[in-house]
C-alpha cells in the first residue's frame, strides 16, 4: 500500500478541475434526521469522527486541501491537493438557540430553505470570493468537509465537496470551434430595457423550495409521453419536470420581457459514462447541453415538445457530448487564462435557466450508521442568490421530490397565480 501522503505528492487536479471558477465552489447537501433521544448525540459525533478518519484513510485526497500554483497577471495557474491528517468536521448544539428551528418546526413547514441557512448550518459558504476569508475556506479550500447540527428533537448533518477536483483530449490538430463557443465569456453588452427595471437597480431574488408529489411526477410523465413528437420515442420523467418548469416559468417571464426574448436552458450532465470512467470517478466531469427558444415559443409549446427537445441534446448525433468534453478540456489544457471559460456564460438570468439535477441521487437511503434511520428530508442548504439557478433534489421514499430555485420575486408571484403551476406544485418557500 502506498502511504496516502505519496499519493498526493503531486496530485494535480484533472484538466477540468483547472477552471478558476470551481475553486472554493462547493456543493453542499444536508440530510435531516430525527433525533427522540439526546443520549445519542455523543454516539452520532463518535460515528462521524471514526468513519470520516476511516474515509481519509481509504481515500487521502478527500482529506486535503485545494490550493493554487503559478497564478499571475493573465495566468490562471494550477491546482493540487495538499495532504493534511483528517477531514474537517465542525459540531454545533443549535438546542439552545432561539433563532434555530426546531425539528418539529421544520417538518410541519416542509423543511424550506429559510430553516436552512448555510452560514448557520454548513462548515463553509457555497460562494468563496477570493480574497474574503471565510471560516474553514479561509486561504485554501478544504475537498470535503461535514458539519453535525444538533436541535430540539433533531440532527442536521451537512456535507460538502470542492467541485474543482481522464480525459483523453483531441489531437494537436484540433482548433476550438462551435463545440465550446457557449462555454466561452463573451465581451458585455449593454443591457436591455426589459432585463432591469430601472438603471442600476437589482432585481430582488429568492430562493425557495417547490414540492412535486408523487401523482404530479407521474401525471406530468404520461402528458409528456401523450403530446410528445410522433418521431420521439422516449422522455425521462426529469426531462417532463424541466420542461414543465421551463414553460411555467417562461409564460410568468412574458409579464416582464418581450415574446421574442431568448432564452436557453443550460443542463449539467454526468459524462462519466460517455467517456468511459467510472461513476465513482471523483473528478469534475460534467458538462452542458444547452437548448435555445423564444419566452413566447417556450411558454407556448405542448410539454411533450418541450420534454423531447431537451432529451434530443442527449442524442449523441445530435450532441456529442464526449468530444465536446475533450475539446474543453483540450482548450483549458492550452489556454494560460482559463478564467474565460463559464459553462454558464452564454445563459441570461433574466430569462434562461441553470438546472442541475441530483433526482437520481440515492442520499434518502443513508444512514451513515448513526441509528436514526433514513433522514426525513435530504435539502441544499440556502446560500448567495444566484438567478435562474436550479436544482432537483433526489426523490423521496415517498416518491415526491422536491425543487430548490432562485429566481425574481416578481417571477414567484406570477408562478403562484399560473393555474397550470398550481395544479401540479406545492409551494414550500
Amino acid at each position: 500500500m502506498i502511504p496516502g501522503n505519496k499519493i498526493l505528492d503531486n496530485n494535480l487536479l484533472d484538466m477540468l478541475g483547472n477552471q478558476p471558477s470551481l475553486h472554493k465552489l462547493y456543493s453542499q447537501i444536508s440530510s435531516v434526521y430525527a433525533v427522540t433521544d439526546p443520549e445519542v448525540h455523543g454516539h452520532i459525533i463518535h460515528t462521524l469522527r471514526n468513519g470520516l478518519e476511516r474515509l481519509a484513510e481509504s481515500f487521502p485526497w478527500l482529506a486535503g486541501y485545494v490550493i493554487n500554483e503559478g497564478a499571475s497577471e493573465g495566468v490562471t495557474g494550477t491546482y493540487r491537493i495538499v495532504p493534511t491528517d483528517k477531514i474537517p468536521l465542525v459540531v454545533k448544539d443549535l438546542r439552545d438557540d432561539a433563532s434555530a428551528p426546531t425539528m418539529d418546526a421544520m417538518r410541519q413547514a416542509g423543511f424550506p430553505f429559510r430553516t436552512l441557512d448555510e452560514n448557520a448550518i454548513a462548515p463553509c459558504t457555497t460562494i468563496n470570493i477570493p480574497g474574503i476569508p471565510i471560516g474553514l475556506v479561509d486561504d485554501h479550500g478544504p475537498v470535503f468537509a461535514v458539519q453535525a447540527n444538533f436541535m430540539k428533537e433533531g440532527e442536521l448533518a451537512v456535507g460538502n465537496m470542492d467541485k474543482s477536483q481522464s480525459v483523453q483530449l483531441p489531437d494537436a490538430s484540433w482548433e476550438p470551434g462551435a463545440e465550446i463557443e457557449h462555454q466561452l465569456l463573451k465581451p458585455p453588452v449593454e443591457e436591455s430595457d426589459e432585463s432591469t427595471k430601472s438603471q442600476g437597480t437589482r432585481p430582488r431574488l429568492s430562493w425557495g423550495y417547490v414540492n412535486f408529489p408523487r401523482t404530479s411526477l407521474k401525471a406530468l410523465k404520461s402528458e409528456a409521453m401523450a403530446t410528445k413528437p410522433a418521431d420521439s420515442d422516449f422522455v425521462s420523467t426529469d426531462d417532463a419536470i424541466c420542461a414543465f418548469i421551463w414553460t411555467c416559468l417562461s409564460r410568468a417571464r412574458a409579464n416582464r420581457l418581450q415574446i421574442d426574448t431568448n432564452t436557453t436552458f443550460a443542463r449539467a450532465i454526468d459524462v462519466r459514462s460517455r467517456l468511459g470512467l467510472p461513476a465513482t470517478y471523483p473528478g469534475a466531469l460534467t458538462n452542458m447541453t444547452y437548448n435555445r427558444s423564444s419566452i413566447g415559443a417556450v411558454g407556448g409549446q405542448s410539454l411533450g415538445s418541450v420534454a423531447s427537445d431537451l432529451r434530443n441534446q442527449l442524442n449523441p448525433s445530435v450532441t456529442d457530448l464526449a468530444y465536446n468534453t475533450r475539446a474543453l478540456a483540450t482548450f483549458l489544457s492550452r489556454c494560460a487564462d482559463k478564467s474565460q471559460v463559464l459553462v454558464t456564460g452564454c445563459v441570461d438570468p433574466s430569462s434562461g435557466i441553470m438546472l442541475s439535477s441530483w433526482a437520481g441521487v440515492s442520499l434518502y437511503d443513508l444512514d451513515f450508521n448513526l441509528g436514526l434511520g433514513r433522514p426525513e428530508a435530504v435539502r441544499r442548504p440556502r446560500f448567495f442568490p444566484v438567478e435562474s439557478l436550479i436544482y432537483i433534489m433526489p426523490k423521496s421514499p415517498r416518491g415526491d421530490m422536491a425543487v430548490a430555485m432562485c429566481i425574481r420575486d416578481e417571477d414567484w408571484q406570477r408562478l403562484k397565480e399560473d393555474e397550470e403551476w398550481g395544479k401540479f406544485v406545492e409551494f414550500i418557500g
